[in-house]
């Protein structure tokens, strides 16, 4: 009788320890879940708004941080940032677009992190998104003194060398916006077609829109004679 009362003794101590050995080993499930549409189409320069909400340990949970990554078409991360989710488990970050970014196919990657004290026996999980970028033409203006510096080029007050440094500066500056939609590592070019000029003589003349003037500029952003 004392053995078996033994015996049983035993028995429960080892089902405490398991107890305790499965409670301490279990792991919680942090999962981000997107709710904007799929395939969303925007413009360079717009804002695009990322929202969704946190599943831990299959409910909604505030104070979750989650980390927030956009990449663009090259596959290069544009933006790393976080946000943290809010006491409905919901959570949105507003990204800006670059302006003079490249077009193409965007993808948000978003990684939902773990409680501190929960880090040890946590899986944390990702999801992600795609949405697509194009250039807007309408968007395509320049300030109106840039006629000055275009008819200097056109009457060669100043040379081409000059001509493309200070276009390169306010494009770099975001002062100007030039289209730009390769996204292979242009190669610089020496000869420059005839008609660039010519274009741009035309828009000074205002024979030719801001549109039509800028498909001069693109080519020579795409031909790598400006750089920015």
């Amino acid at each position: 009788m004392n053995k078996w009362y033994f015996s049983l003794i035993v028995f429960g101590i080892i089902l405490v320890f398991l107890s305790n050995n499965f409670e301490s080993y279990a792991t919680h499930v942090s999962q981000p879940i997107l709710t904007m549409e799929e395939n969303l189409q925007y413009f360079l320069g717009d804002e695009f708004l990322i929202t969704g909400w946190v599943e831990y340990d299959g409910k909604p949970t505030s104070d979750v941080l989650l980390s927030v990554r956009i990449l663009d078409p090259s596959n290069e991360t544009i933006v790393d940032d976080f946000v943290t989710s809010d006491y409905k488990g919901e959570f949105k970050k507003i990204i800006q677009i670059p302006s003079q970014g490249t077009t193409g196919i965007y993808t948000v990657d978003v990684l939902s992190m773990c409680w501190q004290e929960h880090r040890q026996i946590c899986t944390h999980k990702s999801a992600q998104t795609k949405f697509s970028v194009e250039q807007n033409s309408a968007e395509v203006k320049f300030p109106s003194w840039i006629k000055t510096l275009v008819g200097f080029w056109v009457t060669d007050k100043i040379d081409d060398a000059t001509f493309f440094q200070v276009i390169e500066y306010l494009a770099k500056n975001q002062i100007i916006t030039i289209p730009k939609t390769d996204t292979h590592e242009a190669e610089s070019s020496t000869d420059i077609p005839s008609w660039i000029k010519t274009s741009a003589e035309f828009w000074i003349q205002e024979k030719i829109s801001d549109n039509e003037f800028a498909l001069g500029l693109e080519w020579l952003v795409n031909n790598g004679v400006i750089k920015y």
